[in-house]
């Protein structure tokens, strides 16, 4: 997504801070397990949640605790390099830091056992947390970091970590992320790339597995990390090769693989533990002391549990959909109503909402930075949006029931708050109140007629007097063009007429008076034409549109309503719009011509 990441400094953070409204806190996690759920915090010092939907929520507060082996089992290299800090946290007071000496290659673990607080290995999980490499942080050329594991296998044998034999299926097996100063845009001194580190079965050793060509991470800057793991299933013994591992950072996916095989015992072979983990290097040692940070740890364990667990859900992941998607909404009753909140660049209807005019409209709106889709839909209907690098906020449906998907992926409507209507928009209800109508009336009338009017202000269709609102008449921005043929068109517009044209018999009204639209054009549709008889003449003229010289000379124009000249041969020949207010000779006098008809300038003058 093309959109700023949260960048944060823990350091510069205090607890009066709001997170992003993108990072899952506590009520909406809950969400995403599925309807209500029941909180209890057990000997892990970890508050799980049972969700209704068969799933668990596993929200680990490092405010709650004082070590982090109160919650994590810490083990391997340095232990006492993992401590809970605070004035680095994201959220609240404590951040989990694992250190790094300078010449060494060891942090540590710090993973929850989930088999410990659940009494089974799940094959689904969803890990998520925030993530910050200290201000410090430099790697030299190549050099790379494992950062956490989503899932491992430990206690089956040690397939997880490159022991001989490798993974076999049922000695272990492990999913991780990979910091690394390799591929494109990575410097020492950052951004660095990121890939899966992963051990699985069709590997003898660990696989880095993915192109290192992300540039996602900067030292200093707070980072949203969600990973998903969910276990390959198992047919006849034999593990097939379904498994599915994905990486996003800030909604961002920057690695997939949906075919992996890691066990053919889905009993005591898969998912054992999931957490921060930082080791650096392979042969490579950290060039000086430094830290990596993590907070807002949150592990959803999905409905799929394990071979001995009360269910086993193969369906897909169901991932909200961010960036640039088209979203499907689909109606269930005879008639559905529905309302989405995006935070996205731009929203546009599909190919299937129906956008004419008319009270069942599909439209997007923009209010104040986000974006709103509202439209109908009938049973067994689709109405579509395109979303341009955004995501869904919040989701209404005022009348009936509806389904949302992606890409024929289902979403689930409970994981988000509800909106009741779309905000006002000030303009609007300014220009609802306060604006000005003006119709164009054909009835009466045959053929068609065209017109092209310009406001100074905002304008919107109407269905003033009955008028039809026609969707091949164009809005663009204070311009308006359309036809009308035996019918009527209105609108309602802030600020000034400032021109517009007829082309036909259609009449204008603005706030029911009638008015002449050539004295509003700014196009010449009369000529003034004043010939000279020899002797001198000095005349002042005044129109009520606009006016300018068409030929002669000593023609000056005093204004865009009115000219003074002087002739005494030839002609003068001046193009106007509206009508002839005023004609004065002030010296002199000859004939005149409005168009083809000579006048009396007597007729005009405003003085006698």
């Amino acid at each position: 997504m093309a959109r700023d990441r949260p960048v944060r400094d823990g350091k510069e953070r205090n607890e009066s801070d709001t997170p992003p409204k993108h990072v899952i806190n506590r009520r909406s996690m809950l969400k995403a397990a599925g309807g209500t759920a029941i909180a209890f915090t057990g000997s892990t010092g970890a508050s799980i949640a049972a969700a209704e939907s068969g799933g668990d929520v596993i929200e680990i507060d490092y405010d709650s605790h004082t070590n982090p082996s109160d919650v994590y089992r810490v083990w391997t290299c340095s232990p006492d390099q993992a401590s809970f800090v605070d004035g680095q946290a994201y959220t609240g007071t404590n951040a989990l830091e694992i250190a790094l000496r300078s010449g060494g290659s060891c942090g540590t673990n710090t993973h929850f056992n989930v088999e410990n607080a659940l009494g089974y290995q799940p094959v689904e999980i969803r890990d998520s947390f925030m993530f910050r490499l200290s201000d410090n942080w430099t790697m030299n050329d190549d050099d790379q970091c494992k950062i956490l594991r989503t899932a491992m296998s430990y206690s089956a044998g040690s397939g997880h970590s490159g022991g001989e034999p490798g993974a076999d299926g049922t000695n272990g097996w492990s999913a991780g992320v990979v910091l690394a100063n390799r591929g494109s845009g990575a410097q020492n001194n950052g951004p660095y790339n990121l890939s899966a580190y992963l051990y699985h079965m069709d590997t003898d050793a660990q696989e880095n597995d993915g192109y290192y060509g992300n540039g996602l991470i900067e030292p200093g800057n707070w980072y949203r990390f969600e990973t998903y793991c969910k276990v390959n299933s198992v047919e006849n013994g034999q593990a097939q090769n379904d498994g599915i591992y994905r990486i996003r950072v800030d909604g961002e996916l920057i690695y997939e693989r949906t075919d992996l095989r890691w066990t053919e015992d889905r009993t005591s072979n898969a998912i054992e533990y999931s957490g921060p983990y930082t080791r650096y290097g392979g042969g490579e040692t950290s060039p000086r002391d430094m830290a990596t940070y993590y907070d807002d740890h949150v592990l959803n364990i999905e409905q799929g549990t394990s071979d001995s667990g009360t269910s086993d859900s193969d369906s897909s992941d169901p991932e909200l959909p961010t960036g640039d998607f088209t979203l499907q909404i689909s109606g269930q009753d005879d008639l559905n109503e529905y309302i989405l909140e995006f935070d996205a660049d731009s929203v546009d209807p599909g190919s299937n909402a129906n956008t004419n005019d008319h009270e069942y409209q599909d439209r997007a709106v923009e209010r104040e930075g986000l974006w709103y889709a509202h439209g109908y839909t009938s049973s067994g209907g689709t109405d579509d949006f395109d979303v341009t690098n955004g995501e869904i906020l919040r989701v209404g449906v005022p009348k009936g029931s509806i389904t949302l998907s992606e890409s024929g992926n289902q979403v689930a409507i409970d994981g988000f708050e509800t909106i009741e209507s779309i905000p006002e928009d000030t303009d609007e209800a300014d220009l609802a109140a306060n604006g000005t109508d003006i119709l164009v009336d054909g009835v009466g009338t045959s053929g068609t007629s065209q017109y092209e009017f310009q406001v100074s202000g905002d304008i919107e269709k109407t269905n003033y007097r009955g008028a039809y609102i026609n969707e091949d008449d164009v809005i663009d921005g204070g311009r308006v063009t359309g036809t009308v043929s035996g019918w009527r068109d209105a609108y309602r517009f802030s600020g000034d007429l400032e021109s517009i044209t007829v082309d036909g018999p259609a009449r204008v009204y603005v706030d029911g008076e009638q008015l002449d639209p050539s004295e509003y054009s700014t196009e010449p549709s009369h000529v003034l034409t004043i010939v000279g008889n020899g002797n001198e003449s000095t005349y002042e003229v005044t129109v009520s549109g606009v006016i300018d010289t068409l030929a002669g000379r000593d023609v000056e124009l005093l204004s865009e309503t009115s000219a003074t000249g002087t002739i005494e041969r030839g002609v003068h020949r001046l193009g106007y719009s509206g009508e002839l207010v005023d004609f004065t000779f002030l010296s002199g006098g000859t004939q005149v011509y409005t168009d083809d008809q000579r006048i009396d300038p007597a007729d005009y003058n405003a003085d006698q």
